[in-house]
């Protein structure tokens, strides 16, 4: 799966980019939240606020999990919060600066073409017109 879809320039690759990101922090926050209230006797506010604790590796130890269930939990969602999230957000920032280091400037394109041009007149070859759109409007 790709972390990106196709995109035009760097900042709508950002765009798209911190919208995934943040979709999937909410699926993991609500998750990791729900699957602690299953083990731990604490009120749902604190289990919002352990799971953004907890994925983001801050656990400042505020609500400590009493119990093996809410323990074992605890590490699936640290480990999930510091594979996954942090796995989502290099790829993201990878694929960004991938699809905009591809791009020709104008000049490079005009470049291009001056040298096809050049190779093909050299060789004798008679290349085919580039349709103008701008002529047909």
């Amino acid at each position: 799966m790709k972390a990106v879809k196709h995109c035009g320039t760097f900042m709508e690759c950002m765009a798209n980019s911190i919208k995934m990101l943040l979709l999937v922090a909410v699926c993991t926050i609500g998750t990791a939240a729900l699957g602690y209230a299953i083990f731990e006797d604490y009120a749902w506010y604190q289990n919002i606020e352990w799971a953004v604790q907890s994925v983001t590796s801050t656990g400042y130890g505020n609500y400590p999990a009493q119990t093996i269930g809410g323990s074992l939990w605890s590490s699936i969602v640290m480990l999930w919060g510091v594979i996954v999230i942090l796995s989502l957000i290099v790829a993201v920032f990878v694929e960004a600066f991938r699809k905009d280091e591809h791009k020709l400037t104008d000049a490079e394109q005009d470049w291009q073409a001056n040298a096809l041009i050049t190779i093909a007149q050299a060789q004798g070859l008679v290349l085919p017109e580039y349709p103008d759109s701008s002529k047909e409007k």
